[in-house]
């Protein structure tokens, strides 16, 4: 069987596929295939993740785990932690919701000063014995500090830059949280603030002469003691002292004025009937701990502590007499 050559002459456009058009719809059953891709690393929720348990840390450290708002045990946080890190890789772009659920775990409640119970032991100290404030870790995460605000700052910057905007602005519950302002003076806190309250002392005219000297405590909390020439009867001690008192979620810290008296003496009586402070501590020795707001009314109270009381007038001739006249009376009575 011969095979006889078989030549067609078809013009080009007759035979131009329809898928080179710019508009042409692609057919029902064509379906491109899909190019394999690798999902980038959600780089910024880890940052995020490790940041919140360091922070977590440091609250409990300074704080107490009662004050957590999550009190989870650390496997359990980690736990919990390793599923959002997997979810939001898998979530990618949108990764960064799986940090919100991970801040509870270093929330706190807020923090409560409270006085002392019972009498310290106190000892004389000079300047140089005062602890010295030092920069933990721990201010780095803290953006009340200096060391802080420049972190905050400068990662809140670069995550912009990095294009993470969402990321930066999860930086401030970690910086804005278990701050200084929301726990109580460390020791070293409350030797800095004494420091700048002695050095900016200045004192009227008419308050009492009074000298000043460093005391720390048997648990190294320092005050600074004021010592009167003359006093009332019943002062046993004055001094300053850094405390803190509840403004809303933080508190703040003041140096007030210590006044401790013995009960029913004459200068218990006056700081009692001067002030409206109520007792902090009572001791069994019969001792009473006051602390009063530093200002002119407390100069005041120095000023007049500061005296001593005025002496019994003697009896007079005729009230010795006339108490001689009704003794024999009163014992026949």
């Amino acid at each position: 069987m011969t095979a006889w050559p078989l030549t067609l002459d078809v013009p080009a456009e007759s035979i131009a596929l329809p898928v080179m058009a710019p508009d042409a719809p692609n057919p029902a059953s064509f379906r491109p295939l899909t190019v394999p891709t690798e999902r980038p690393i959600a780089w910024a929720l880890l940052l995020l993740a490790v940041l919140f348990l360091i922070k977590r840390r440091f609250v409990e450290v300074r704080m107490g785990r009662a004050r957590l708002l999550v009190q989870a045990p650390w496997t359990s946080a980690l736990a919990v932690t390793g599923i959002a890190l997997g979810i939001g890789q898998w979530l990618a772009p949108n990764h960064l919701v799986c940090a919100l659920p991970l801040i509870a775990f270093f929330l706190h409640r807020p923090a409560k000063w409270v006085a002392p119970t019972q009498r310290k032991g106190w000892r004389s100290a000079s300047a140089t014995e005062l602890p010295e404030a030092k920069g933990p870790a721990r201010d780095f995460l803290d953006g009340t500090t200096r060391a802080g605000l420049v972190v905050l700052v400068g990662g809140g910057m670069c995550l912009i830059a990095l294009g993470q905007p969402t990321a930066a602005l999860l930086l401030l519950p970690i910086f804005l949280t278990g701050t200084q302002h929301h726990r109580t003076p460390t020791i070293a806190q409350a030797s800095k603030a004494l420091r700048l309250f002695a050095s900016d002392l200045r004192l009227s005219a008419d308050a009492p002469d009074m000298s000043f000297g460093w005391e720390l405590s048997s648990d190294g909390v320092p005050r600074l003691r004021a010592h009167l020439p003359m006093r009332r009867a019943g002062l046993l001690t004055l001094g300053f002292v850094v405390t803190a008192s509840s403004l809303g979620p933080i508190l703040r810290h003041k140096v007030m004025l210590l006044v401790e008296t013995r009960a029913q003496s004459d200068a218990d009586d006056l700081v009692r009937r001067r002030t409206n402070a109520e007792p902090e501590l009572r001791s069994s020795d019969g001792s009473i701990v006051r602390l009063i707001e530093w200002d002119a009314e407390a100069v005041e109270l120095l000023r007049v502590l500061a005296r001593k009381a005025p002496k019994p007038m003697k009896a007079s001739r005729g009230t010795w007499l006339l108490r001689e006249i009704a003794e024999p009376g009163r014992r026949a009575a």
